[in-house]
């Protein structure tokens, strides 16, 4: 029974992978709004091409849905689980979110931002049998109590006597592995489970921090066919002020040293902003068109938090020579000069975007 109710455990850990991205609520209204939440998006343009349809992509036991009201995205992620004879029946591991989006049916690009995450349910025959608590647990003690009650919800009647604290070891082994780096519950010392849980905290907080940023995406609708690919462009005209202050993810990699980005991780202090060798490194505290105010990073992220130096800031001129559908930005930080380009979106960039796009059906 022990190595027989193993693989139920192996599996819920699986799945759990599949739902650890950014996720958002089921307030779903056609008001306009953006949402007091999200980032503000771009206003729409064109025609709606998407408005009132819902596309379906499939895969062996796997399948997601997109619902598009006017201005928001409803989707549907589901992970169908397999009966295993004496030990569980088929159930389905489904999550539920809502992005706000607009669009530019010219350029063949939306823009999105997600909203309050929704929790993750276990469900068999309509019912729900279990939901994922929203925060990680705060104390070992928690952690073994939410996988024996989840575990618990989705068993046979007749298997739920053998899932006690008793048998944790025999049953969570890969989840202790994989969580803890240990094979049993004795070896998880407080200072062992306070990493895993600061590192639980700090992937809830770029949750958090990524309602405050915009997705750009290009599509196709061709006949019931819609293909959608992430695409790193802008609207043209784009400067790096625009990208700080609205909130798109930004990431540019020069030499081996040079290194820019925005994006959730930065926000959350997970990593820096800028690196101009291997050891400056700085935040970005703010930034206008012309100009950035930078902090040196104190401490690197071995305490998984970037700290700063917000007293030694200083404020760094950004100027910008304008090329074929793109800028290039200029700074000097340290007496080094780097250089940083800003594609704009055309038509070659939606096309070349869409070589790796993910295809839905209309359903």
């Amino acid at each position: 029974m022990k190595k027989a109710l193993k693989s139920l455990f192996a599996i819920l850990l699986v799945s759990a992978l599949v739902f650890n991205f950014a996720s958002c609520s089921d307030n779903d209204d056609d008001s306009g709004s953006s949402g007091t939440s999200g980032a503000s998006l771009p206003s729409s343009t064109g025609t709606n091409e998407l408005a009132g349809k819902t596309f379906t992509r499939s895969e062996v036991g796997y399948t997601k849905t997109g619902t598009f009201s006017s201005n928001k995205i409803t989707y549907t992620v589901s992970v169908e689980m397999k009966a295993e004879e004496g030990k569980y029946d088929a159930f389905t591991v489904k999550w539920v979110g809502v992005d706000n989006y607009s669009y530019d049916s010219d350029l063949k690009v939306i823009y999105t931002t997600s909203q309050n995450s929704q929790a993750t349910t276990y469900e068999r025959d309509g019912k729900v049998l279990y939901t994922e608590p929203a925060s990680a647990p705060s104390s070992f003690a928690e952690y073994k109590k939410r996988k024996l009650a989840e575990t618990k919800a989705v068993v046979l009647d007749s298997v739920k006597s053998y899932i006690t604290e008793d048998n944790f070891d025999d049953l969570f082994s890969e989840d202790l592995d994989h969580d803890f780096g240990v094979t049993t519950s004795a070896a998880v010392t407080d200072a062992i489970f306070q990493k895993w849980y600061k590192e639980q905290k700090a992937g809830e907080k770029v949750e958090e921090a990524d309602k405050k940023f915009i997705e750009i995406e290009a599509y196709e609708l061709s006949g019931t066919t819609l293909k959608i690919s992430e695409i790193d462009a802008y609207p043209s005209g784009t400067k790096f002020g625009d990208i700080f202050n609205k909130a798109y993810h930004y990431r540019y990699y020069g030499d081996s040293d040079n290194r820019i980005r925005v994006d959730p991780d930065t926000s959350a202090n997970l990593t820096y902003n800028l690196r101009i060798t291997e050891t400056k490194k700085y935040k970005i505290l703010s930034a206008t068109d012309d100009s950035m105010v930078i902090a040196p990073v104190t401490k690197d992220s071995d305490d998984l938090y970037y700290l700063y130096d917000e007293s030694q800031k200083q404020t760094v001129a950004i100027t910008y020579t304008d090329g074929t559908d793109k800028t290039t930005a200029k700074i000097t930080v340290d007496s080094t000069d780097f250089e940083f380009d800003i594609d704009y979106i055309t038509s070659d960039v939606v096309e070349s975007a869409l070589q790796n796009a993910e295809e839905y059906t209309e359903s």
